[in-house]
Parts: structure tokens; sequence; C-alpha cells
């Protein structure tokens, strides 16, 4: 599983308060022996939960200033085509940074490291 593609898929169709990036950190401390390198593969993690991390404080932000929008009788299509463009330039800086941590994962990682890190995700 990519940690980029799990998110698209869970901003598409909700689901997003239950994702946890514990499985992979858990997986790396587990698997990689050398200290200095799983503290550098983590901070790759960290990196991407940061970024997770502030897209949603972004998206209760939008959500917020465009539910005050929709109250609005004078809103204009206008008004609501700048929130929706706001939202998605956040989304796609969002992939953009998990892109890059999981790029940097991978550059790191073997291919053996790589398949152990990649947990199978819950159905719950």
């Amino acid at each position: 599983m990519l940690i980029a593609t799990y998110l698209t898929l869970m901003m598409i169709f909700g689901g997003g308060s239950s994702f946890s990036f514990d499985p992979f950190k858990e997986a790396l401390k587990r698997d990689i022996e050398d200290k200095s390198r799983r503290k550098e593969l983590i901070a790759e993690i960290d990196r991407a939960n940061d970024a997770y991390k502030s897209y949603k404080k972004d998206y209760k932000e939008i959500s917020k200033i465009l539910k005050e929008t929709s109250a609005r009788h004078d809103a204009t299509r206008g008004d609501f085509r700048a929130i929706i463009l706001s939202a998605d330039e956040r989304r796609a800086r969002l992939m953009s940074e998990l892109l890059d941590a999981r790029f940097a994962l991978h550059d790191k990682m073997s291919a053996e490291e790589w398949a152990a890190m990649h947990v199978p995700v819950s159905e719950e």
C-alpha cells in the first residue's frame, strides 16, 4: 500500500479521522536494526504525518468558510469558486508532500525493507 494512494482514496471517500501513520512507524521500528537509519526513516514518516495534520487543519478551516459562505444570501458563484480552488490547491500540495516523503523512504530502503513496511490496511 502506498501512503499517498491510501490518503487520496481516504480523502475522496471519507474516513480520514481514523487514519494513522503508526503502523508504518512500528514496522520500521521492528524491521530496521540500524538506529540511525531507523531514525532517518521515521523522520520521513513524521514529515508525511505533519503534512497530513496540517491538511486536516486547513480542511476544517476551508469547511468552516464554505459553510459561512453558503449561509450568505449575497454569496456569488465566484465566492464558491475561490474556496474550491483554495481547497484543490491545498489537496494538491498535500499529495505532493506525501509523494515526496514516499519516494524519500523508497530511496533509502531496500526492496525487502520496503515490502516488510507495507502492512495490510484494516477493513474497520
